[in-house]
Formats: C-alpha cells, structure tokens, sequence
C-alpha cells in the first residue's frame, strides 16, 4: 500500500522499524502475530497487496513459492510479482495454499468482494490469514473505508464460506491509547531535539505496552487478526 502526503498516521511499517519511532510499539505488535503465524502456511502463497513484501522472510521457509500481488501505480514503492486488483484477483480458482493479507482490508471499496476473492483462489483446505483496524485514525487519505469488529470479520468470513474461522485482538486498550497519543506528541515535538523526543515517544509506548499486559481489555482493541479456511 502506497502512503500518501496527506496521511493523518504513519501506515506503513515492517521489520525494520525502530524502537525509536513514534509506531513501534504496533509495528512490533503486528510483526510477531505475523511471525507467530508463519509456520502454519504452507505450499503456495498470495500476498494480497504486498507493498515492500515486508513480511516476505517470514513465510519464506513454510511455503514452495511467495507470490506478491499489487494494485498497479506509479510510485518509488516496490510493486507485486503481479499487479491487479484484490476485488478479481486474476487467478483461477483453488490456485493457492495460503493466502495472506496485511492492513489492506480497510482499503478497499469492498472488503466482502475481497475477503470472498481471498477464499476462492484457495485450495480446499487452505488457509486465509488477514489483519485488519478496529480503534485507529485515518491513513492512507483518501483510500481509508473501513474499520471492522471481531464481529463483522466473522460476518465476512462466514459470508465467504469460511471455515475454522478465528478472529483474535492484537492487543487492547492501553496499546490503543498509547500509541494513539504516542502519535499525537509525535505532531507537536517535531522540533525537539532527537535526545528529547525519542525518550518521550519511547516512554509512553513502553508504559502503554505494559499497563496492557497489567489490564488487558480487548474491547478496544486497535487491530485484528483473523484466519479461516477453506472448506
């Protein structure tokens, strides 16, 4: 996915993203849900708008062969081994053993044409894996539609004709929150000095990480991960 100038959050991260930037906290969150999943996939996968493929070595060792799709555009951003849309991905049917998807849902004019996309290329027997928002701001502008519940995840599963179907929280409320403001001192310290601003970002990510492990409520969870497979 391609962040644009007027992003409200930063969007973007991978496995190279610092302790020491205003995100890492969730970056850190989303990488080892992804690496916890890895070992599960297997034979042929479709990343399903792979972006920089940040998540690529992970899965790398589970599967025979890792296919990155993309929407076509026009930017410095790595693009896809393929280039097309998620709503008619252009693959035929029962192509794939696992099928992956990493912050895209929300961006998407029709997360249930997708999500049903994601679950016909697949195998019988294969395996869906998609994270998507629940709690966050915009980002990505103007291509921002969606934010989804434990929910309304399983309505689209369901919907699809998913089975095994599990949505889980990546974390809950005090990760929501201070992340939430670790971006809004982001904002406004931006001429600080780096020996000031970085300690203070750090600060209130480490304090939200573990006040959450203290008082877990996943009611206001900030992401999910959710899995199925195909019947």
């Amino acid at each position: 996915m391609v962040v644009t100038a007027d992003a409200t959050v930063p969007a973007y991260c991978d496995a190279r993203t610092a302790w020491t930037s205003e995100n890492w906290l969730i970056c850190r969150l989303l990488e080892d849900a992804i690496r916890a999943e890895a070992p599960r996939a297997r034979g042929r996968l479709l990343d399903v708008g792979c972006g920089h493929r940040p998540y690529e070595p992970y899965f790398r060792p589970y599967v025979d062969r890792y296919i990155g799709l993309e929407f076509p555009v026009t930017s410095g951003v790595r693009q896809g081994d393929v280039h097309g849309s998620s709503l008619v991905l252009p693959f035929a049917s029962n192509s794939f053993d696992t099928v992956v998807s990493f912050q895209v849902l929300e961006h998407v004019t029709d997360p249930q044409d997708m999500i049903t996309e994601c679950l016909r290329v697949l195998r019988p027997g294969g395996r869906l894996l998609v994270t998507a928002n629940f709690l966050w701001g915009l980002h990505e502008v103007p291509h921002d539609y969606f934010r989804f519940s434990r929910y309304g995840f399983e309505l689209l599963l369901e919907r699809a004709g998913g089975a095994d179907i599990s949505v889980v929280p990546m974390a809950g409320a005090w990760v929501t929150t201070g992340q939430r403001i670790a971006y809004a001192l982001h904002r406004q310290t931006r001429s600080w000095p780096a020996l000031l601003r970085v300690p203070l970002l750090f600060g209130v990510q480490w304090c939200a990480s573990g006040l959450d492990r203290l008082d877990r409520w996943d009611a206001d969870a900030w992401n999910y991960l959710a899995t199925a497979t195909k019947g």
